[in-house]
């Protein structure tokens, strides 16, 4: 086999691996971005405004968390091997007492950080 040969395959296959490699990693990261910002527990019990309305009232307590980046990063971190599923995420917090109060409603911290990023997903809209 001839050195340009052995290149040129080489080459291929390493996009072929690749290029479908990046595209599946980056779709699902798009993905789970989209999961982490819908609070689908707390849809079920609260309308669309009040959803909003805490979510605003926690991005404007919250200075420290006032980017859609530092709330998907505090979403994320919560989430590992042990606890796969966002929900049990959240029964977690109720456990070991990581509830907050935002405009009169106890929740988890989780479920907060989820109406914000819900309600800078929406304003940006």
């Amino acid at each position: 086999m001839k050195r340009r040969k052995f290149f040129l395959l080489t080459a291929t296959g390493a996009a072929i691996i690749a290029i479908p490699s990046w595209y599946y990693f980056h779709k699902k990261k798009n993905r789970d971005n989209t999961l982490l910002s819908n609070p689908d527990m707390l849809a079920q019990i609260w309308d669309e405004e009040t959803l909003l309305n805490i979510g605003k009232k926690y991005y404007e307590e919250n200075p420290e968390e006032r980017s859609e980046k530092k709330l998907l990063k505090t979403l994320s971190k919560n989430i590992s091997s042990f606890k796969p599923n966002l929900n049990e995420v959240i029964q977690e917090d109720y456990k070991s007492g990581r509830i907050i109060i935002v405009d009169g409603w106890f929740i988890s911290v989780t479920e907060a950080c989820q109406c914000a990023l819900y309600y800078l997903k929406q304003t940006k809209s």
